[in-house]
C-alpha cells in the first residue's frame, strides 16, 4: 500500500491510507446506459473485459456530478451490468446521466468518457487503526481536500 501524503507526518507514526479516485484511470472508448435498463451500459471503443471487472468502479465526468457505479458483471467488451444505479453526493443520478449522454450525443460525440477505479482493500488501514486504539493511542482524521503544504489545516466538525 502506497503513502500518499505521510512524509510530513512521519514522526506521528502515520498509517497508510490509499483512495480507489487516487488511482484511476482513464478507460478506452464511450459509455452510454441502456435506454429501458440503468444497470446496463453499454460501451462504443471499449475495452471492458480487460479493463473493468468485479469490484472495480467507473466513475463518469463532472458534468454528471462525477458519479460512481460499482461493476456487478462484465458482460463483454461493450457490455457491463452496475451492482447499483450511478448515485453521488444527491443520490441516484441517472436522470442526469441521460442528460449528459444526450447533450454528448447531439455535440457529435460518441458518449461521455469514464475512469476506471480498481477495488482497493482497506482491511489494513482498519487494522493499523484499530491496534493504535488498542494500544491507548490516538488518531487523527484529516478531511479530504483540507491539507496543503502551503495553508493550516482546517476545522473538523463531528
Amino acid at each position: 500500500m502506497d503513502i500518499i501524503w505521510a512524509e510530513p507526518f512521519s514522526c506521528c507514526h502515520t498509517v497508510p491510507t490509499e483512495r480507489a479516485q487516487d488511482l484511476a484511470v482513464n478507460g478506452t472508448g464511450y459509455v452510454l446506459l441502456s435506454p429501458s435498463n440503468p444497470l446496463i451500459v453499454a460501451g462504443i471503443g471499449t475495452k471492458f473485459t480487460t479493463e473493468l471487472g468485479l469490484r472495480k468502479k467507473i466513475m463518469l465526468p463532472k458534468s454528471t456530478g462525477s458519479v460512481l457505479a460499482e461493476v456487478a458483471e462484465v458482460i463483454s467488451d461493450t457490455e457491463i451490468r452496475l451492482k447499483k444505479e450511478f448515485s453521488g453526493d444527491y443520490g441516484k443520478a441517472t436522470i442526469k446521466v441521460r442528460q449528459e449522454i444526450e447533450t454528448a450525443v447531439n455535440e457529435g460525440k460518441a458518449g461521455l468518457s469514464f475512469r476506471v477505479l480498481p477495488h482497493v482493500d482497506q482491511g489494513q488501514m482498519y487494522r493499523h487503526v484499530y491496534e493504535r486504539l488498542k494500544q491507548g493511542g490516538c488518531i487523527g482524521i484529516f478531511p479530504e481536500g483540507t491539507y496543503d503544504n502551503n495553508i493550516p489545516f482546517a476545522f473538523f466538525y463531528a
